[in-house]
């Protein structure tokens, strides 16, 4: 009998750890307030309360253990390959420069973090090193620069919470008063956005124009169409970068009218914004067309995650987990750029997985060590997050960054492409969304080699 209930609690178990994401990304829609934690933090939750409650040997630690080991290493190359990395670089070179200066600020202060605070917490090295790559690209590359270097599973879990919080109250900062606070200190954006309409008697010329001017850079898109008697206007822009979609329309269909919109829709690791005029829209999975891309993807991640381990075993004669990282990073970013595996667009998937791991991971975590610990961690991550974003603001000052650009690149590097929406609105100029999104995009990319080359610089120094 007692066989029979350990395979169904295995098989619980892992259902609930593969299907509990897809109700955290509804439920983080449909309710604005889980909605600002965002479906990772909801998974972590639910890890943690499950494993927890639970009385100790009815669920056992081997399922999710499995999980968590498996699903970073095949998120990462599904996460990269979405994007085109040769586009980021071509279009975004002040942004690319500001977003150069805060990871170069975030490796710094946690280089600096990692070694004063190394009494006070036995993985203060692990913690640093996860956060300069988490605040360099996002949460995936603070789980598996924690999964590569061996941190405690407590102690992801506890990171990922306590940046909630601090997080928090920064993105919190940014939305309110942030750009008349950094104004006092960097110069004006030259930036603008122009939207022009001239209606005329039974005639409609409709125009949409942005234009970007990033120190000679400079980016303009338009459409117009005038009839008589009628107008149809359209001005459509897809971006899609690992899963995430900007999109534009101005429509105008009527006698002697125009009636004209304009909707961005961005979603990124659950977060969803909308701009004013337009409706929430939860977009529907068309499984047929989705399933083979994500499978080939798939495929792609696995075969990176066996070149590898290959290599790896065959420099190291071991299962060395940082150059096993360092190799599916590589991997995903050479896949890249190759168009066929762009347009299988399996960001949405990698996103998902790292759901997947959340769930696992928080399962693992053990509540009384989060406790315990909870202190250490909240004071090496504020004195990580705030020195580096001093010392971003002092190197946007000396190198005379404007202040939009500055804003946004600070988001995309701490908080990933998801946030940058929100802030764009906040700041009121719609001109530097793309770059930022592109910039949030490139940081994934080097976020793990910023982590674990900190850890080996930081392992040097002690040694």
């Amino acid at each position: 009998m007692e066989p029979i209930i350990s395979i169904l609690s295995a098989v619980f178990l892992s259902l609930f750890i593969l299907f509990f994401p897809w109700f955290a990304i509804r439920l983080a829609k449909k309710v604005k307030i889980i909605g600002i934690l965002g479906p990772v933090s909801i998974c972590y939750l639910a890890g943690i309360l499950l494993g927890n409650l639970t009385p100790a040997g009815w669920l056992s630690k081997s399922v999710p253990l499995t999980f968590a080991d498996v699903t970073i290493p095949l998120a990462i190359p599904l996460l990269l390959s979405s994007t085109d990395f040769r586009k980021g670089f071509g279009e975004a070179k002040l942004a690319l420069f500001s977003f150069f200066l805060s990871a170069i600020s975030v490796a710094i202060s946690s280089a600096f973090a990692g070694y004063y605070y190394s009494g006070i917490h036995f993985e203060s090295a692990q913690i640093a090193s996860m956060l300069s790559g988490m605040y360099t690209g996002g949460t995936p590359n603070l789980n598996a620069v924690g999964m590569a270097l061996g941190a405690g599973k407590e102690t992801i879990a506890l990171v990922n919470t306590v940046d909630i919080v601090i997080g928090g109250l920064y993105l919190l900062f940014l939305l309110t008063i942030g750009k008349k606070f950094f104004s006092l200190f960097l110069k004006q954006e030259k930036t603008g956005v122009l939207i022009h309409r001239a209606t005329q008697k039974n005639s409609v010329n409709a125009s949409l124009r942005i234009s970007v001017q990033e120190r000679g850079v400079e980016f303009s898109e338009s459409d117009r169409a005038t009839q008589k008697n009628s107008v149809n206007a359209s001005l459509r822009i897809n971006v899609q970068e690992r899963g995430v979609e900007f999109s534009e329309s101005d429509r105008a269909t009527q006698k002697n009218s125009v009636n004209a919109s304009l909707r961005i829709n961005v979603q990124e690791r659950g977060v969803e914004f909308t701009e004013p005029e337009s409706e929430i829209q939860i977009p529907k999975i068309d499984w047929k067309s989705s399933i083979l891309p994500n499978g080939i993807g798939l495929l792609l991640a696995i075969l990176g995650f066996g070149v590898s381990i290959a290599f790896t075993f065959l420099i190291f004669s071991s299962l060395y987990a940082p150059s096993i990282l360092l190799g599916i990073t590589t991997w995903g970013i050479g896949i890249s750029f190759y168009s066929k595996v762009r347009e299988l667009k399996t960001y949405e998937f990698g996103s998902y997985l790292i759901l997947v791991f959340s769930v696992a991971i928080g399962f693992l975590a053990n509540l009384e060590e989060l406790k315990r610990d909870f202190g250490s961690v909240l004071l090496i991550l504020t004195s990580i997050l705030f020195g580096a974003i001093l010392l971003h603001l002092i190197l946007g000052i000396f190198f005379r960054i404007p202040v939009d650009t500055w804003i946004i690149t600070s988001v995309s590097s701490i908080y990933g492409p998801a946030f940058v929406p929100p802030v764009v609105q906040a700041i009121k100029n719609r001109g530097v969304l793309v770059v930022g999104i592109l910039t949030g995009l490139i940081g994934y990319a080097i976020g793990n080699y910023l982590g674990i080359g900190l850890y080996s610089f930081l392992n040097w120094i002690r040694s």
